[in-house]
């Protein structure tokens, strides 16, 4: 087994720190593998290469802060569902049905690009028209 070796820090002082020798630098690769990535066994970690290692950890972690996201994104919504607005002398709540908080057709048609006609259409090609001819 490899013994360790140790360096002082010339940013810490006095302080020393101890380099990890390679079986642990690998076991922690390994667990990190097993915990993060759903590696199931060693053959998996000993085949990964350090960028893919390294690619993969990266993505996990953008993958947590996009969970992060989303749990403080739910904590938010919460708060505005329940949300209370003063009516004279009365509070009542501020969104009275679920579609006034989150319309999901609307959300639906967005991601399919299916674009409802405003009001505004019809002005707006009278007012191209208008320009071409005049």
């Amino acid at each position: 087994m490899q013994e360790r070796s140790e360096a002082t820090d010339d940013h810490a002082g006095s302080r020393e720190e101890v380099e990890e020798t390679f079986n642990e630098f690998y076991e922690r690769v390994a667990m990190t593998c097993f915990r993060y990535l759903g590696f199931k066994n060693l053959d998996q970690v000993d085949n990964i290469t350090p960028y893919e290692y390294r690619l993969l950890m990266k993505s996990k972690e953008l993958e947590m802060v996009d969970e992060e996201y989303k749990i403080h994104l739910q904590a938010y919504l919460n708060m505005s569902a329940q949300a209370k607005k003063r009516a004279g002398k009365k509070v009542k709540p501020v969104y009275t049905t679920f579609n006034k908080f989150y319309n999901y057709q609307k959300s639906l048609d967005r991601v399919m690009g299916i674009k409802k006609k405003s009001k505004f259409d019809g002005l707006a090609q009278f007012i191209k028209e208008q320009k071409k001819e005049g």
